[in-house]
């Protein structure tokens, strides 16, 4: 497993195992982006990790990242450093386009589990998990 922490799909498996008609007939809720409507709240999403709102179109929110256009000339995000610090972008870019990344700086501290890391998020089902490092 990797992490302390439930993924977003297994917490939605166990879910849909022992909840599977929670909110059925109890909320008309559409949670986006594979988010799910909460079997002790139905009047909320549980949204993928890194975005929010009511029905998780948003991102997360956070100190630090925000929304990003991608061009063609290379443009650099910050993290401050710490612990515990969550930072989460949503970089949008025209259909078919590509986006490099180059990670040049960082401090990933040793510790058990998988708890400082950057993730890349690069498929359309934002709820998999995506390249770490």
């Amino acid at each position: 497993m990797g992490t302390e922490k439930m993924a977003f799909l297994d917490a939605k498996v166990i879910n849909d195992i022992y909840c599977p008609n929670a909110c059925v007939g109890r909320s008309n809720l559409r949670c986006m982006a594979g988010g799910y409507p909460d079997p002790n709240n139905c009047a909320v999403c549980r949204c993928p990790e890194g975005l929010g709102g009511a029905d998780c179109s948003r991102l997360q929110p956070s100190t630090c990242g925000g929304e990003l256009h991608a061009t063609d000339q290379w443009q650099t995000l910050n993290s401050p450093p710490g612990k515990d610090v969550r930072c989460y972008w949503r970089i949008s870019v025209p259909d078919g386009s590509r986006v490099r990344f180059r990670l040049s700086d960082g401090e990933f501290p040793c510790s058990y589990g998988c708890q400082s890391y950057v993730e890349i998020k690069h498929k359309l089902d934002i709820r998999l998990t995506g390249f770490r490092r």
